[in-house]
């Protein structure tokens, strides 16, 4: 491949990768915001005396929504791998020479997944936590706790006892 050519080539690769990663912060970013809407309504009405039955609508909808944006989050991860493998192959094509049995440090995406997987499987102690675990846990999160106040709600009597 000429220089021209690959430098187009690059661009368009590393356009495409960071396009693909704003959206899924941005994307990320509406989710919270929307979530804490609904989880701040549920708040509401359980903390200002409201009707709990109302509660389980908002559960509902705070788990719904945490599964289409975790579900909108999985293919965000996909195209953003796209950019990378491409960035990879380019970068394949320089030739970099290993450094002491490190990938070089221009060849940036081998690097880092070189030293994730020789990093600790215990992400606590020496490991990490990649931005798809912790994005999908925060998902999952927020969808159990939608589902507790959605089922939740069956279970809280909406009119105070009065004894006579």
């Amino acid at each position: 491949m000429d220089l021209q050519k690959e430098e187009m080539m690059r661009n368009y690769a590393w356009s495409y990768f960071a396009y693909h990663a704003d959206q899924r912060m941005k994307t990320f970013n509406f989710f919270l915001v929307v979530a804490g809407f609904a989880a701040g309504g549920i708040t509401s009405l359980l903390r200002d005396g409201g009707n709990p039955r109302w509660v389980c609508p908002l559960g509902t909808i705070l788990t719904l929504l945490s599964l289409i944006f975790w579900k909108i989050d999985q293919r965000n991860r996909r195209l953003v791998r796209n950019g990378e493998a491409a960035l990879k192959y380019l970068d394949a094509l320089q030739g970099n020479p290993k450094q002491s049995g490190e990938p070089h440090v221009l060849d940036i995406f081998e690097r880092d997944d070189f030293f994730m997987k020789r990093s600790s499987a215990f992400p606590l102690a020496t490991g990490h936590f990649s931005y798809s675990k912790c994005l999908t846990l925060i998902f999952w999160l927020f969808a159990a706790l939608g589902a507790f106040f959605a089922i939740g709600c069956f279970f809280v009597n909406s009119a105070p006892s009065v004894k006579p």
